[in-house]
């Protein structure tokens, strides 16, 4: 008798939760699918577990290369994606000499229809970015150095400060790691990139030497000699550090907002009369008082991004030098090619 009652109970559970799931008028979600790994359809929206589907079909696959360089078969409907990719009859593969790429890898297909067998496959390698300035954004594009495909990125702007207490602030947060920095001279040019792990120092005369920072905290010099580059065997940092400490000079136009005009058509701040201004060492430390005239002060997104000016220094004649710097993360400075692809052959001994 237990027994019987124990059934005659399941059984009316079962019937509750089958007239729970149908009591109610299906709407299935047309803009979304459910899938498994042979078919996909519309699910019932309803949420009293409701198991009822629309357009239930099998998968349409076809072959596919996702975003890392893998071949999956990806279903033209739903999207589903599966790595069971149809292959082509047993071949010798035969390479392309052009590249195919995805969102973050490039290779070179074989030629046979159906086969997926890479050869060369490798992430991106992108150069000196492209970078202009238009309604108000800042675009940079990125191309792979090896296969061509571009990574473009739009970053809105504000060109614009309001106050004087605004510009101050600026100046005093203003550093110049990841800027670029030219000093002109009457006869000479200096050419400094200083970055957190990286410097390309053109010390006077024409001597150029680029140190990049490894992952093991030692440094990589290269030096230009005619049109090559030699690798120093010096992995020490003193070339990152001079190009920091020797050339650049940090100027701070601080408490001159007022004598600063807003010119639109070239989103910059213009002064061309005299003004005194403080300059400082790397280290932060206060060195001593310019006279600047001509200056530029262009802001990107609230931050300095170029300063221009003439100057000399108070207490002396005009000189004819001025000095121009600004921060390469919106600029396209070029870098040399051989670099950036750690494509640098041996140029032979220096010769002093």
């Amino acid at each position: 008798m237990k027994k019987l009652i124990s059934i005659i109970c399941l059984l009316a559970m079962a019937l509750t939760m089958f007239a729970s799931c149908n009591d109610h008028e299906h709407k299935f979600a047309t803009d979304k699918w459910a899938s498994d790994s042979d078919y996909h359809w519309h699910p019932c929206e309803a949420k009293d577990g409701c198991k009822e589907k629309s357009g239930k079909a099998e998968h349409t696959f076809v072959p596919f290369v996702d975003n890392d360089g893998n071949p999956v078969n990806k279903c033209t409907v739903c999207g589903a994606t599966n790595n069971k990719v149809n292959t082509a009859p047993e071949h010798e593969c035969t390479f392309a000499d052009t590249y195919q790429y995805s969102e973050n890898f490039h290779w070179y297909p074989c030629t046979q229809e159906g086969c997926y067998e890479m050869s060369g496959k490798a992430e991106h390698a992108y150069g000196n970015p492209e970078v202009t300035y238009a309604d108000g954004k800042i675009i940079t594009k990125y191309t792979c150095v090896d296969c061509g495909h571009e990574n473009v990125t739009e970053e809105k702007v504000d060109t614009v400060v309001d106050n004087a207490v605004a510009w101050n602030e600026m100046f005093k947060s203003f550093k110049l790691t990841n800027f670029s920095m030219k000093v002109l001279l009457s006869s000479t040019t200096n050419h400094c990139i200083v970055t957190e792990s990286s410097a390309y120092y053109h010390i006077d005369g024409g001597r150029e030497f680029y140190t990049v920072r490894n992952a093991d905290d030692t440094c990589t010099t290269y030096y230009k000699y005619d049109n090559g580059f030699t690798k120093l065997d010096d992995t020490s940092d003193r070339y990152l550090v001079g190009a920091q400490t020797e050339t650049v000079i940090q100027v701070s136009f601080e408490e001159n907002f007022e004598k600063f005009t807003y010119d639109a058509q070239t989103a910059s701040y213009v002064c061309a009369e005299e003004i005194e201004c403080t300059y400082y060492n790397f280290d932060g430390t206060e060195e001593g008082t310019l006279i600047c005239y001509d200056s530029v002060v262009k802001i990107t997104d609230g931050k300095i991004s170029y300063i221009e000016s003439k100057y000399y220094e108070k207490g002396y004649e005009r000189n004819g030098y001025s000095f121009i710097y600004y921060n390469i993360g919106i600029s396209s400075v070029t870098i040399p090619q051989e670099v950036i692809n750690s494509a640098v052959s041996d140029a032979g001994n220096i010769e002093e």
